[in-house]
């Protein structure tokens, strides 16, 4: 039996891309670009085990997206007021699943990871509480406290990408009183509550996560150098 699933987080209001809507509703590559992450996920995996969480205010918008576009959606849940806040809603969403369940977490606005990327996050290496998918950095490293700056080790230093994979037992021991933590990343939280250690599994450096109009145009160009054609046919 299958035992994975993912969330797709893509209920952020998008207010550093400058657009008239969220990033992720916006049109990339012909389509809007939530659709193209959601289907990461669903050419690998079957289309029940996708859950993507939005703003309840979007939903009217996305359904009518969806029948604009021939776009089956995946199970929908609704947002919070903060991205933890959001994955706490879709946690609950998913009380009829056992702990076991292996769940992976992935930015809405992250459209390009490929398949054999969902495939080595689809488990948890033994030994450990969960794992992110990370890249080498790549830019010198300076360390900033107050007017002073210096260099740092830069190889001893990775960016972190999604998707981030958990077991669901984990997750919601770590979730349960999410309010009381302060933290800007799932794996962070997990390793805190659980005393668990994250494995680093290897990243792509194509899966970039689009923030700002820039960010829209390199993506679209990645995703013509993966597909091929001006849309990717």
């Amino acid at each position: 039996m299958n035992n994975n699933i993912v969330i797709i987080l893509a209920s952020g209001s998008g207010s550093r891309f400058g657009a008239a809507m969220p990033k992720q509703f916006c049109n990339f590559a012909g389509r809007p670009l939530l659709m193209h992450t959601v289907e990461c996920f669903t050419r690998v995996m079957p289309a029940d085990d996708v859950m993507i969480v939005i703003d309840r205010t979007m939903d009217e918008m996305w359904k009518q997206l969806c029948a604009d576009y021939g776009f089956a959606s995946p199970r929908i849940a609704y947002g919070g007021q903060s991205r933890t806040e959001s994955l706490a809603n879709a946690l609950a969403a998913l009380d009829s699943l056992p702990d076991d369940t292996v769940v992976m977490i992935h930015d809405g606005a992250r459209p390009l990871a490929t398949s054999q990327l969902v495939r080595r996050m689809m488990t948890i290496p033994e030994g450990y509480a969960g794992a992110v998918p990370a890249v080498a950095v790549t830019d010198t490293l300076r360390l900033v406290d107050g007017a002073e700056s210096e260099t740092v080790d830069r190889s001893r230093y990775v960016a972190v990408q999604t998707p981030q994979t958990f077991s669901l037992g984990d997750l919601r021991k770590s979730f349960a009183r999410y309010r009381e933590h302060s933290v800007t990343d799932d794996a962070t939280l997990v390793q805190r509550v659980t005393g668990g250690k994250i494995a680093i599994v290897e990243g792509e450096y194509s899966n970039i996560k689009v923030t700002n109009p820039t960010d829209m145009a390199v993506a679209e160009s990645l995703y013509r150098l993966q597909h091929g054609g001006p849309d990717g046919e």
